[in-house]
């Protein structure tokens, strides 16, 4: 397990234990208090391994690295020498199924860096929401400790202590749902460009035919 999704995991164990804390009737901030279970779901809704994202991007990276490679040789081989054999015509349509070939190679080559991209922004974004929920978690574990030692302090310091303790826990929510929208957007995009993807993969038949025609010039010929 690596850090990422460990923060994760203990940032929501340290929320839900404050909430629970938090729990107990109070006068001021009811509302409030109704909010604090969002919290540590919002955190689990947000909990994802950085690390293996990452590895997701790298075999992104190296698939567009190999495609690249199939761009180079096949803009290589629309510069060859036609065969004796070839009519007039043959280099010609040659010329133009390889060029239909090159396009569409190079428009899957595209999407799939475009995913590796958008993983690795993806990454960047997990990695910054596991520090922002432990410290999120332990800014709403402060206000359950002042919650529970204002009790001990008289009417005037529970009372004081539990507008504090509502103050931090409405920020705590703000920044959590703000990040989980963040990277919900972050998610939708990624998930956009694998749709075409998995789109321009489903293209690849038509290509290996146009491959496949390209071939057989010579022998049609």
């Amino acid at each position: 397990m690596d850090t990422g999704l460990t923060l994760y995991i203990t940032a929501a164990g340290m929320s839900a234990t404050a909430v629970a804390l938090l729990a107990t009737p109070n006068p001021l901030g009811r509302v409030s208090w109704k909010t604090a279970p969002a919290i540590p779901l919002t955190i689990m809704a947000m909990a994802s391994s950085p690390e293996r994202i990452g590895e997701v991007r790298a075999n992104w990276e190296k698939t567009s690295g190999q495609i690249q490679k199939v761009v180079e040789a096949l803009d290589e081989a629309k510069g060859i020498t036609p065969p004796e054999s070839w009519a007039a015509d043959d280099k010609s349509a040659y010329d133009k199924e390889a060029s239909a070939v090159t396009t569409s190679t190079k428009e899957v080559q595209a999407v799939f860096k475009a995913i590796a991209d958008g993983c690795g922004g993806l990454s960047t974004i997990s990695t910054a929401g596991a520090y922002l929920s432990i410290s999120a978690a332990t800014a709403l574990a402060s206000a359950a400790l002042i919650a529970q030692l204002s009790r001990l302090t008289g009417p005037a310091g529970f009372f004081a202590g539990s507008a504090a303790s509502a103050k931090i826990l409405m920020s705590v929510h703000a920044v959590v749902t703000k990040a989980l929208g963040s990277k919900a957007v972050a998610a939708t995009s990624l998930a956009t460009l694998i749709t075409l993807a998995a789109s321009a993969y489903l293209q690849r038949s038509s290509i290996d035919d146009a491959l496949g025609k390209a071939k057989e010039k010579p022998v049609q010929a």
